[in-house]
Order: C-alpha cells, then sequence, then structure tokens
C-alpha cells in the first residue's frame, strides 16, 4: 500500500537537492561520496557544516556543473580555494549565501563573481573584509541580481550601493 501512494525521485545521476545544513559531524569525505554519485546536483545547503573544508567543496565544483543554489554560511574551515572550483565549472549558479563565512578570502569571492554571470541572490552578511571591490565586481558581472545581503560588513561604502544602482536594474536591497 505505502509503495502506491510514495514514488522517490530517482534520477540517473542521483540527488537534485541536498540540505545537510548543521550536520557537523559531515566531513569532506561525506560530502565526495555524494557528490561523486549526484552530478544533477542543482541546490546545496551545507551551511554550519563545520567539518567540510574547501577539499570538499572543490569535489561539489569538479562533480556538479549543474549547481544553482549554493548556501555555505557558517563554513568556518573554508577559506575560498574550494569556491574557484565552484566559479570555474559551476556557470549556472544563481543563489550563493557565503555569510559568516569568516575565513573566505576576498579573491574567491571575486573569481566567483567574474565567472558566474547569472547570480540574482547574494548574501554575504557578516564578513567584515567584504569591501566596496568586491561589490563593484560583482554590480559589473552580474546584471540580473535581484537580492544583494550585506548585514555587518564595515568596509562597505556609498560606492557599491552606486555600482549596484548603476548596473542591476532589478535589485532589491
Amino acid at each position: 500500500m505505502f509503495h502506491t501512494f510514495y514514488k522517490p525521485l530517482i534520477t540517473a545521476n542521483g540527488l537534485l537537492s541536498l540540505n545537510i545544513s548543521h550536520s557537523k559531524q559531515v566531513t569532506d569525505y561525506g560530502i565526495t561520496v555524494v557528490v561523486r554519485r549526484s552530478t544533477s546536483l542543482t541546490s546545496l545547503n551545507i551551511s554550519s557544516c563545520t567539518s567540510i573544508t574547501d577539499v570538499g567543496l572543490r569535489e561539489v565544483g569538479i562533480n556538479c556543473n549543474n549547481l544553482q543554489e549554493l548556501k555555505i554560511s557558517s563554513c568556518h574551515e573554508i577559506d575560498g580555494t574550494g569556491l574557484v572550483a565552484i566559479a570555474e565549472k559551476c556557470r549556472y549558479l544563481i543563489k550563493l549565501d557565503v555569510s559568516k563565512c569568516r575565513k573566505l578570502d576576498n579573491w574567491s569571492i571575486k573569481k566567483i563573481f567574474y565567472e558566474c554571470k547569472l547570480i540574482e541572490e547574494v548574501n554575504l552578511s557578516y564578513i567584515s573584509k567584504i569591501s566596496d571591490d568586491e561589490v563593484r565586481v560583482l554590480a559589473q558581472n552580474c546584471p540580473n541580481l535581484v537580492t544583494f545581503q550585506a548585514v555587518e560588513c564595515p568596509c562597505i561604502s556609498d560606492e557599491s550601493i552606486q555600482a549596484i544602482a548603476m548596473n542591476c536594474t532589478d535589485i532589491c536591497l
């Protein structure tokens, strides 16, 4: 009887969406096993998975070229080298949440904004070193931006707001 009501979504390439946020014991190994079997993954939420590093994030980029949504908020072991693989391979990225990633290097954020031109939603909140330079790169390369969050980013000034206003006509600040 249960089988007639429940039909799991099975794809040839595994999962389409994975939310394991706050799973503090999931490591690079666990995420690697999943993404190597789920090459059609379009949405990944590993927020607050504090045991996942750039090694795991690199595997996501290499294996999941159709990724559209990435949430890595509060992943304190990610410094940005894994984001380079995301930037180079995941050109369909639309939503990005890197808020509270305190080790994240600015160059990796710029790389994402240079390469992933379809981005519509970005959350950079609580990253104190984010500056006008990163926001300018975002505004110039991602004209489809509709949502921008940068709460508690003390290095952002009027210059950032002007760049977004001039380049992203559909923005909701």
